[in-house]
């Protein structure tokens, strides 16, 4: 099959960029730390939201799969 090819270069490809790599010396000031705290804040108010949106929905699908069975038939 093709996919496996594309499998083994993704591998090789996964393992070269690990472990033959070189330092880089770079520099992160402190406003890199405040950014990332930002990114994590927002992604973090993003899935709150998206729950809140669809909590409906979500609470159906829980309830509907709790309600059944070990066989999979409604209760």
């Amino acid at each position: 099959m093709f996919w496996k090819r594309y499998l083994l270069v993704a591998i090789i490809s996964i393992w070269l960029f690990l472990f033959l790599n070189s330092p880089a010396y770079a520099y992160l000031d402190p406003g890199s730390g405040s950014y990332a705290c930002q990114l994590l804040l927002a992604g973090l108010l993003a899935v709150m939201y998206l729950v809140r949106l669809y909590w409906r929905k979500i609470r159906a699908f829980i309830l509907g799969f709790l309600s059944r069975d070990v066989d999979g038939k409604d209760v």
